[in-house]
């Protein structure tokens, strides 16, 4: 993809994030053409987002890595997408409804990587990417459906926007090596009432297993992931929308992780 079209489809994405308005379906000549481009498109966002004083890239994830969440947003194979160090939190935080269109949290397990795989070793795999990973958190992943109509959309656009990403919740770290990620479970409350659980055997297998390909998938586009940053492995529990101000989130998990929290305003 020449760099005209690149800087254009982040203005396109860009400003409508950075304005709060409804993100607009891009006209055919501001699609990327197959995923590469889509990832390449992604960074050119992360760029601009940058230069307009929003924040850095901090990292990523990569979504619909469970079959609950492949049916309910409904594209049947892993998505990735960019996450700002501006809207990164800890443990506990309060956010308000008006920041967003149509405000959603997962309950999700993140890595963060102490050193960057290097691309022409691709691909990896669960064991392979496993030496890379530096701390293992639990996390909520902060997401906003801002599209007039996302399901109308390509799913490469939704690629270059970072793919519904609005920010996330991270949790006390710790090494890799005192925790099973497959064995973890945990559970999303909503006001009080149990909204669904899951496990991170769920997520592809491993938790890992999303991470390589996602390391992988961002090689072929020619994208590294850096030393320490951050990667979320996708949810373990349906999204829950929300609209409303007066929303708590409580997601608990197992033992060593316990309790993150998000109320909405």
């Amino acid at each position: 993809m020449d760099i005209s079209k690149q800087s254009s489809i982040a203005k396109h994405l860009g400003s409508a994030r950075q304005n709060k308005r409804i993100v607009k379906r891009p006209p055919d000549e501001l699609t990327p053409s197959d995923q590469n481009e889509a990832y390449q498109a992604m960074k050119t966002l992360h760029n601009w987002f940058s230069d307009n004083g929003l924040g850095e890239n901090a990292g990523y994830k990569i979504g619909c890595t469970t079959a609950v969440q492949q049916a309910h947003v409904g594209f049947d194979q892993p998505l990735g997408g960019g996450v700002l160090s501006k809207l990164v939190y800890s443990q506990n935080v309060n956010l308000s409804s008006n920041e967003y269109r149509r405000i959603g949290i997962e309950t999700e397990l993140a890595v963060r990587l102490k050193s960057s795989p290097p691309i022409n070793n691709a691909p990896y795999d669960c064991d392979s990417i496993a030496r890379y990973v530096g701390e293992i958190m639990a996390a909520l992943e902060i997401v906003d459906d801002r599209y007039d109509d996302y399901p109308s959309w390509p799913v490469e656009s939704l690629i270059a926007d970072d793919f519904f990403n609005a920010g996330c919740v991270l949790g006390k770290p710790f090494s890799p090596e005192t925790v099973d990620l497959k064995e973890v479970s945990a559970t999303t409350t909503v006001n009080g009432i149990e909204h669904g659980s899951g496990r991170g055997v769920d997520v592809m297998g491993h938790p890992y297993k999303a991470l390589s390909h996602l390391v992988n998938t961002l090689a072929a586009a020619g994208i590294s992931i850096l030393e320490g940053e951050l990667v979320l492995t996708g949810s373990l529990v349906q999204t829950h929308w929300t609209k409303h101000p007066g929303t708590n989130y409580l997601c608990s998990y197992s033992k060593p992780f316990g309790d993150l929290q998000v109320f909405v305003e």
